[in-house]
């Protein structure tokens, strides 16, 4: 929760965040939409560390190992170089975020899987 708290509001000051650091109206723009596409990804990370941990803290290694891959090179590299092509910076300040959707939707069955292995309360 309070991931999604301080992600919501340096989406909603990140240009001054940006002006911070650069007085430059052109890396002030850049910038801006960049820190806003990284908090909008940061805020799924959490399902998928959870699923990564879980995963890891009952011996599936395979799947923990799968999970763990996910977001910083199974999709980040080929989404990187796909977005680049496309869409030049724009899709270089997106593929982390793109990477980070991809991830927390590939991550969904696995928590599902492992939720559903989980017994009962008093079992």
């Amino acid at each position: 929760m309070a991931l999604a708290a301080i992600s919501f509001g340096v989406l909603l000051f990140s240009s001054q965040l940006v002006q911070v650091f650069r007085d430059d109206p052109d890396v002030i723009r850049i910038g801006t939409f960049a820190l806003r596409a990284a908090c909008i990804g940061l805020i799924l990370q959490p399902l998928c560390l959870m699923a990564n941990m879980s995963l890891q803290s009952t011996g599936q290694k395979k799947s923990a190992t799968f999970v763990a891959l996910l977001r910083s090179g199974l999709y980040f590299i080929p989404v990187f170089y796909i977005l680049k092509a496309c869409m030049g910076l724009k899709g270089v300040q997106i593929a982390q975020p793109v990477a980070d959707v991809l991830s927390f939707l590939t991550s969904i069955p696995f928590v599902i899987a492992f939720l559903k292995k989980m017994p009962a309360d008093g079992k």
